[in-house]
């Protein structure tokens, strides 16, 4: 039907009957605009031209909850990707126009999920500290709700801040957002775990703030249960980039790997079938670990099988994958040299395994990077052995 009322040439009298003055015709004007704006791309400049936003905003101040909804669905077809459209609703005043909606004693449901989306669109589009300290607070109740509509916009509105690089913006939503009430929704169904991911995944890679939260948050305990229900074959990349940026912290957030046995996990990937994406986010978290570990940490990380978990993936055929394992070895051969465990030096454990006889094979790789890698191992490290 848009594509039908564009080929008439009749977008310009729908717009129209926006001023019309009786409710039930606007209602219907909006509700045409609606599948205009939901039909090609395109259609949206062209209403933009004919001023329809301008007039859908003004419809939406209207005191008819019917005639609200529609107009803000209208709206978030036409501007949904438009930052240009987006900035000028804004100086425009619909933020304010959204969050007087929310302190309404009675929303109906339907309504409600439109006015988050239009949040989501509106952050997504417009992100900046003013507006985000205008939606979080009525965000961070949103995500508590069992609604899968308002908690899927509730969570894009939180991964759209969090990829922002804005440090205020960042800090002031972890200031607000309990990142429990986010966490638990990794048990969901539907895609809100892959959003939950993405969320902890922008804020760990920015902020030890937001390391200290998801941790604080009992992240960890998730960690084996998203790990099982992939049976180790997709891939995890977001699951091991969380660990990565974990791994690479303070002695403290190590120990908390260790009491949630990820390295445990980890051995039991890497010595599985699982693709090889997923074992390299296995050893990057191993390499980042080796980095800021104790003595005894790094002893823990060898009774989980760190060593053998590296040996099996310089046996691989990816360069990347080679070169992730030879940094881990290099970092774990560099803090530990004069560490034993038991009666063996930790090089010699692992020149137990064949490690040694790999490494110097390496040499002769095809890839120049792996080359210079395994020659300064067997120069600076193990020169002395």
């Amino acid at each position: 039907h848009a594509n039908l009322l564009m080929q008439l040439g009749l977008a310009p009298k729908v717009v129209a009957l926006l001023d019309h003055g009786e409710e039930r015709i606007q209602v219907e004007a909006a509700w045409c605009i609606t599948n205009i704006a939901g039909g090609k791309h395109e259609y949206s400049g062209m209403l933009e031209q004919l001023g329809a936003p301008i007039k859908l905003l003004r419809l939406a101040r209207s005191p008819s909850l019917v005639l609200k909804e529609q107009c803000l669905w209208a709206l978030g077809n036409i501007f949904g990707d438009s930052p240009k459209l987006c900035a000028d609703l804004l100086k425009a005043g619909i933020a304010n126009d959204i969050t007087a909606l929310f302190k309404y004693s009675s929303v109906p449901l339907s309504l409600l999920r439109i006015a988050v989306w239009i949040v989501s669109l509106l952050i997504k589009n417009g992100a900046c500290y003013d507006l985000i300290k205008a939606f979080i607070p009525y965000v961070a109740f949103f995500v508590t709700l069992e609604d899968s509509w308002i908690l899927s916009d509730s969570l894009w509105a939180l991964y759209y801040i969090s990829c922002t690089n804005d440090n205020k913006s960042i800090s002031y939503m972890l200031s607000k957002v309990s990142m429990k009430n986010v966490i638990k929704h990794l048990t969901a169904s539907n895609n809100i775990p892959q959003i939950v991911l993405w969320i902890i995944g922008n804020l760990c890679s920015k902020s030890t703030d937001g390391i200290r939260d998801v941790l604080t948050a009992n992240l960890l305990d998730h960690i084996p249960k998203l790990l099982a229900e992939s049976n180790y074959q997709s891939d995890m990349k977001d699951v091991f980039r969380i660990l990565s940026c974990i791994a690479d912290g303070p002695p403290g957030d190590i120990d908390k790997l260790l009491k949630g046995n990820i390295f445990s996990l980890i051995h039991n990937i890497i010595n599985s079938s699982a693709s090889l994406n997923t074992k390299k986010g296995c050893v990057r978290v191993i390499r980042n670990a080796c980095k800021g570990a104790t003595e005894k940490q790094i002893w823990e990380m060898i009774r989980s099988g760190i060593l053998e978990d590296l040996n099996v993936v310089l046996q691989v055929e990816d360069a990347e994958a080679i070169y992730i394992a030879l940094k881990g070895l290099e970092i774990l051969f560099t803090v530990s040299k004069q560490l034993y465990f038991g009666e063996k030096k930790i090089i010699e454990l692992f020149d137990s395994l064949g490690g040694i006889s790999r490494i110097e094979n390496l040499q002769f790789h095809a890839n120049s990077t792996i080359c210079k890698c395994t020659k300064g191992i067997l120069k600076d490290l193990l020169g002395g052995e």
